[in-house]
């Protein structure tokens, strides 16, 4: 979610369908392989962790409370959107084409929907050692991420752009690397982040929860931002990385004043309680010791923890 503010600050800075061109606008510059690089495997990444986490809400909670769920984080959002985001056009791009009607394409639906099955397939499947795929998938990543981003992606991108796109094998071989590409971004980043995430921490949960409204909000803001900096006299790498920079901090305050503790984030994510700082218990009591917890008061409040 997090890079789809790289991605839409990107269009401004070389020839594409967006509202705002930048005065610095080149086909020269990285900022339409960045863009095609992350197009290629952002959307099917959501789908397929949305498959996999509705088969376990599911499995855990039943039919009733994951359609409770669904209406509340994703349908209710939706509508909010619909109303309020402005469809940009379309473009042949890298990667899966965009459906922008409130009633999306056959083909575009049905792509996506492979990668949301797979997903949930997924959930509980296991390997031949009995191992689950989950815990498995993706565990040759440091082979496999290097590879696809230094030789099968600008294989991929000459084969959709370049001089080769012309003969009659063109669009087939194209089609078949971009798939190649999507499945092995997917593949080398879930194996990446498992020993990178694995323990929890406090500030990557923040942060995790703050995408959802990072990447509901960041859309009107992007798109302010590259207007009001068009036609400055700097360097294009400098207004591209102080966007996404100002930016990303503007909305990640926004989110922790004005929506993590109120009706907005409870919508997104939940209810969150806010931290309250507590005294060590030994300085709890005007400054003196208190006595030691016994032990059947100290399970009883940690069966309530």
């Amino acid at each position: 979610m997090l890079l789809g503010i790289a991605l839409h600050a990107s269009l401004a800075f070389f020839p594409a369908f967006w509202a705002v061109q930048d005065s610095k606008v080149s086909q020269d510059g990285f900022y339409d392989e960045l863009f095609h690089a992350v197009h290629g495997f952002r959307m099917p990444v959501f789908f397929l962790l949305s498959g996999f986490f509705t088969t376990m809400l599911w499995r855990r909670r039943g039919l009733g409370s994951l359609v409770r769920q669904r209406v509340t984080r994703v349908l209710i959002p939706l509508a909010i959107g619909a109303v309020t985001i402005v469809p940009l056009g379309d473009a042949r791009v890298f990667g899966p084409d965009t459906s922008t009607g409130l009633i999306p394409d056959l083909h575009v639906l049905g792509y996506y929907a492979m990668f949301f099955a797979f997903g949930a397939l997924m959930y509980s499947a296991r390997g031949r050692d009995g191992a689950e795929l989950a815990d498995t998938v993706g565990c040759r990543w440091p082979l496999v991420l290097p590879a696809t981003v230094v030789i099968l992606l600008p294989v991929a991108l000459y084969a959709t752009f370049g001089d080769a796109n012309s003969g009659p094998w063109a669009w087939g071989m194209a089609t078949l690397l971009q798939a190649t590409y999507t499945w092995a971004m997917i593949f080398g980043l879930m194996g990446l982040f498992r020993p990178v995430l694995s323990v929890e921490r406090r500030g990557v949960r923040w942060l995790s929860d703050s995408a959802y409204w990072l990447y509901f909000a960041h859309l009107p803001l992007i798109i302010a931002g590259q207007a009001w900096i068009r036609d400055w006299h700097i360097p294009a790498s400098l207004k591209f990385f102080g966007l996404c920079a100002i930016s990303t901090l503007i909305l990640l305050a926004s989110y922790q004043l004005f929506v993590r503790y109120t009706p907005i984030g409870w919508l997104l994510n939940g209810r969150r309680t806010p931290t309250r700082f507590r005294l060590p218990r030994a300085l709890a009591s005007n400054g003196h010791p208190t006595p030691p917890l016994t032990a059947d008061r100290a399970s009883v409040r940690s069966a309530r923890a």
